[in-house]
């Protein structure tokens, strides 16, 4: 054992009042009154120093005896508060109560690094702590905490994580998780699916479905619309088993082109066209129409489809003679292509324009291929069971209009062959 472990020992019993000294006839049995430790004069010297007992004279001779380790001594020291009745006395020490003997211990090493690598190995399993390599840095249980957790596989931040609970209403909608809804189904329609006029929503008992044939031909200034999600009651593949569905998804791919031959440009010849391609689904809360089918309902209503810039609600003009409208039928459907639609009656998820040259310009002027991808969030309701187009909110609608660049009233014959398959998603509970 060395001479540093023997005085940690002696250190320890000092401080715990159990070191027992030899007969004085001043207090027998234990420690004189006059003696004092001197813990870092045992460390300066190789040997360990005897207790220096201050008698009378040497207090009377002002310590004539003392070394420098003995002024050097840690003391603790106490400072006078500006206020006894506010704040206590302060003290070096970690704290002011009374400490244990091992506490005691590891506060006098723990501001001394160079003390407590002098111990040898079995002296440092007795003293629980371990110097830190940055003290000032505050380390917390919080801080500890954090750092010890790891990036979760779903790749977001505890702080950003959001549990998910089962709803307690019934309506299981498009943002609710996948394990609250109910089945997934699907309706497909096509360009030759015509039987569900979105329009008038007249009724219609028999499938709507039919199977794709040829494609579908549009006069260039001509407006059409095809209804993408009419459902029945029923337990079927296509059916819904109340009267609303969940939409969650939609796509429709297809291919648009104009066959107008190159020449000078005549009622067939020589067109070039503007197109629009918008998926609207009708909200049905504000809709207004002349026919009884159509009250209360969610039609498309083409006369009420765009809102100016100046706030007035205008449709779409069909007109085919010159000044029928009120800047002219070419020049309005030209104007409309840049109109915001009525988003009070309907709602835009989707909107799309480009250009068609005539057939005689380059390959890929005059024809396109469109996919339309995107998610709903749009809950479908129904009036009837056994009809197929009785909407009464979010009627899904493919509309397609086109516009002569030229601001031409007549329009082009048959000019626009178009074909498109839809796959429309939603949840049936």
């Amino acid at each position: 054992m060395s001479d540093l472990d023997e005085w940690m020992e002696d250190f320890l019993e000092e401080y715990a009042g159990t070191k027992r000294y030899a007969d004085t006839p001043n207090r027998p049995g234990k420690r004189p009154k006059g003696y004092k430790k001197n813990p870092v004069a045992r460390l300066l010297k190789s040997k360990r120093p005897r207790l220096t007992p201050v008698t009378r004279s040497l207090k009377k001779k002002g310590g004539t005896r003392t070394s420098r380790a003995w002024e050097i001594s840690p003391q603790r020291l106490r400072y006078p508060s500006s206020s006894k009745s506010r704040s206590r006395s302060v003290s070096r020490t970690p704290s002011s109560r009374s400490l244990s003997q091992q506490g005691k211990m590891e506060s006098f090493l723990k501001g001394n690094e160079a003390m407590y690598s002098k111990l040898t190995p079995a002296s440092k399993k007795k003293v629980k702590f371990v110097f830190d390599a940055n003290p000032s840095k505050v380390r917390h249980n919080l801080t500890r905490k954090n750092a010890r957790k790891t990036m979760p596989r779903g790749g977001k931040p505890y702080a950003r994580r959001k549990t998910t609970r089962k709803p307690r209403g019934a309506y299981r909608g498009a943002v609710m998780p996948k394990w609250a809804k109910g089945e997934t189904k699907h309706i497909l329609m096509n360009d030759n699916c015509s039987d569900v006029n979105p329009e008038t929503l007249q009724s219609v008992t028999s499938s709507p479905f039919d199977s794709h044939g040829d494609e579908t031909t549009l006069d260039i200034g001509e407006l059409k619309s095809w209804s993408l999600n009419p459902c029945i009651q029923g337990n079927g593949v296509t059916e819904r088993n109340g009267r609303s569905i969940d939409g969650t998804y939609l796509r429709i791919q297809g291919h648009i082109r104009n066959s107008s031959a190159a020449g000078t440009p005549t009622q067939t010849v020589g067109r070039k066209a503007y197109v629009r391609m918008l998926i609207l689904a009708c909200k049905g809360q504000a809709a207004s129409s002349t026919t009884t089918a159509a009250r209360g309902a969610a039609p498309f209503l083409k006369s009420q489809m765009f809102k100016k810039i100046n706030g007035d609600v205008v449709g779409f003009d069909s007109g085919t003679t010159a000044g029928s409208g009120s800047a002219g039928s070419g020049v309005a459907r030209v104007r409309s292509l840049q109109l915001p639609i009525n988003k009070q009656l309907y709602t835009v998820l989707a909107d799309q324009k480009f250009q068609l040259a005539n057939a005689g310009e380059s390959f890929g002027s005059s024809d396109r291929l469109f996919d339309l991808k995107m998610k709903l969030k749009q809950r479908t309701t129904f009036s009837g069971a056994s009809d197929y187009a009785s909407f009464e909110k979010n009627q899904l609608v493919f509309v397609v209009y086109s516009a002569d660049p030229a601001c031409t009233d007549s329009m082009g014959t048959d000019l626009l062959p178009i074909e498109f398959e839809s796959k429309y998603s939603y949840k049936d509970f």
